[in-house]
């Protein structure tokens, strides 16, 4: 039985309130339709949350981080340059379609 099929069953059976099931189902929804690009997301705090780095768990951060961190992206390319053969590697598992634009502050 699948995730979403026991999430149902769950519901059916009275056992689940509607919106938490629906809550539950929308956390399916990024591992099951987009595992093969990075995505965004409102998180439910509010902040921005980047989907397909980790396998199963986003990077959130909120608005203002991430503009900071934005614009430290040339300072992290030099340093990445910097100390290349130091960096321990981990094959990438998924792959970027597209470039995002820019975050205007």
């Amino acid at each position: 039985m699948s995730a979403r099929d026991d999430i149902l069953a769950r519901v059916a059976a009275g056992s689940l309130p509607i919106g938490d099931a629906s809550k539950l189902l929308d956390a399916l929804e990024p591992i099951r339709t987009n595992n093969n690009r990075l995505w965004c997301k409102v998180s439910p705090k509010g902040g921005l949350s980047v989907y397909g780095i980790n396998a199963k768990w986003p990077v959130t951060l909120y608005v203002e981080q991430w503009v900071r961190l934005l614009a430290f992206v040339p300072e992290i390319q030099g340093f990445l340059k910097l100390h290349d053969k130091e960096f321990a590697r981990k094959p990438l598992t998924r792959t970027v379609v597209e470039k995002p634009e820019p975050v205007k502050a």
